[in-house]
């Protein structure tokens, strides 16, 4: 049996093995609760791949709000999902203006009229707090019917809008993902830097038996021109991933089995 056990991928930590019998080893590998929030000096995670794989893209950033794309990616050979639900954790009271390709379940408005939203924007000219499409600080979106595919004001994202059924790429590649954008406003005091851009944390599949991780930042996503003449590429602002694994728990076990030596 080997010494010891670990993943080649950097932000593992595996615990010391025990072993069972003569022929079965188990260790227990965490991912360290690392700081989320990176500055531009710091190095980008690895991109890596779980059975779906949520991306978090800031395509653009103002002062006050900015533009998010949010893509469910499924890279299991055999997994789907079907009507799928997605809600997460707001870190700083961000709340959700407008939304394209998916949809909250509430709006909530009362936390945005009588909360920070309301002593960051009122009185703000061209923006009501009312009109907020949720105000909710852990959100909980759902995927839109195919109807709304190329429906300009809800969909017109492309991967949305398959009533929440996403396929493994290996059945059909233009059917394993799902997107939605939205914009995302600020409060106070972060609304006033274009460059303070944090993720939500606490990601999470609604009546599944998935577990997300925390959002890494990774390399930023690379979004071709429309036009497939030219060879132009923009960047996202920033870029985060979060990977979902079959897991009933948090914490992985690996088990090693083997035959007995001897």
């Amino acid at each position: 049996m080997p010494s010891n056990v670990n993943f080649t991928t950097p932000g593992y930590n595996c615990s010391i093995p025990k072993l069972y019998g003569n022929d079965t080893m188990h260790t227990c590998c965490l991912e360290p609760n690392n700081n989320i929030t990176l500055t531009n000096d710091d190095s980008f995670h690895i991109p890596e791949y779980g059975d779906f794989t949520i991306t978090y893209d800031v395509l653009s950033t103002y002062a006050t709000n900015y533009q998010a794309q949010v893509t469910i990616s499924n890279n299991s050979p055999v997994g789907r999902l079907d009507n799928w639900a997605l809600n997460w954790t707001w870190q700083e009271s961000e709340f959700i203006y407008s939304m394209q390709g998916a949809r909250p379940k509430f709006a909530d408005t009362q936390v945005c009229v009588n909360g920070l939203a309301a002593k960051s924007y009122q009185p703000a000219p061209g923006l009501d707090i009312n009109s907020a499409l949720s105000c909710s600080v852990t959100p909980e979106i759902s995927d839109l019917p195919l109807q709304k595919q190329n429906d300009t004001t809800l969909g017109n994202v492309k991967y949305c809008c398959r009533n929440g059924t996403i396929l493994p790429a290996i059945i059909d590649p233009s059917k394993s993902k799902s997107a939605f954008t939205m914009q995302v406003y600020k409060v106070q005091p972060y609304n006033i830097d274009a460059l303070h851009l944090v993720p939500p944390i606490n990601f999470n599949l609604v009546n599944s038996s998935y577990t997300c991780g925390i959002p890494k930042r990774i390399p930023p996503s690379l979004f071709p021109d429309p036009d497939t003449t030219l060879n132009y590429n923009k960047p996202a602002q920033k870029t985060w991933q979060v990977l979902i694994y079959f897991f009933f728990n948090s914490s992985p076990t690996i088990s090693v089995i083997g035959s007995d030596a001897n």
